[in-house]
């Protein structure tokens, strides 16, 4: 195990020889054999911010359809006994490969690029999806979602320089967030302005912080 079921972007892998009724809930119970097959085929669903709605003491997971499969998000909870391992979402070098061919130039010389200033350079979204599962996700207008991990200010910088530019070139639009060591993200686009305030993500879920705070921990560390 890598990491926590409850944190942001943990892909969480359940162990099909513990599935038994009420283990799984959610919303419509014509999802649950979905969830169960999909488990089966050893998947991972993801974590998500809890709703009210949730039982106590469950894990509060997502599961996002591939495009054969109406592209449905399926929110639901599993019971804790049902986990099996919990692991990061894929880093953007092991994912370039299952890109379209006519994208994966720019985004090799991107990804090369980035990992030169971040302690890691991963995705999510559609790209990760398709990655970890085989099934198509991608379709032409799709975004590619990061997760970048700088270690300083100097990072950063350099970071913004490069996704702003990366703006100019052919291609999948470059989305994503800046993940500061305090584990808070944000846009990486709304680092480009000079806002107070920017919104700040986690797994509870967004809130709007102070700039300054939240740039506080990369400040803190060497240039």
């Amino acid at each position: 195990m890598t990491g926590h079921p409850g944190e942001r972007h943990a892909l969480v892998y359940c162990a099909p020889e513990r599935l038994s009724d009420g283990v799984i809930r959610t919303a419509h119970s014509q999802d649950i054999a979905v969830i169960e097959s999909w488990i089966r085929a050893g998947r991972p669903l993801i974590a998500r911010t809890r709703s009210d709605r949730d039982a106590d003491g469950s894990i509060a997971l997502g599961l996002p359809l591939p495009l054969n499969l109406g592209k449905k998000r399926i929110a639901l909870t599993v019971d804790p006994s049902l986990v099996q391992s919990v692991a990061q979402p894929p880093s953007l070098r092991e994912a370039i490969e299952t890109l379209p061919p006519e994208w994966r130039a720019r985004v090799d010389r991107l990804c090369q690029e980035l990992t030169e200033h971040a302690a890691s350079v991963r995705v999510v979204g559609s790209l990760a999806w398709q990655y970890l599962t085989g099934e198509i996700y991608l379709h032409p207008r799709s975004d590619l979602d990061l997760v970048i991990h700088p270690t300083s200010m100097a990072q950063l910088r350099a970071l913004l320089q490069i996704l702003e530019d990366s703006d100019l070139s052919p291609g999948p639009r470059i989305d994503g967030e800046i993940v500061a060591p305090s584990g808070e993200a944000v846009a990486w686009r709304e680092l480009l302005s000079s806002s107070r305030d920017v919104l700040v993500k986690d797994i509870r879920g967004p809130r709007i912080a102070s700039r300054d705070m939240w740039l506080s921990p990369l400040e803190e560390r060497a240039p």
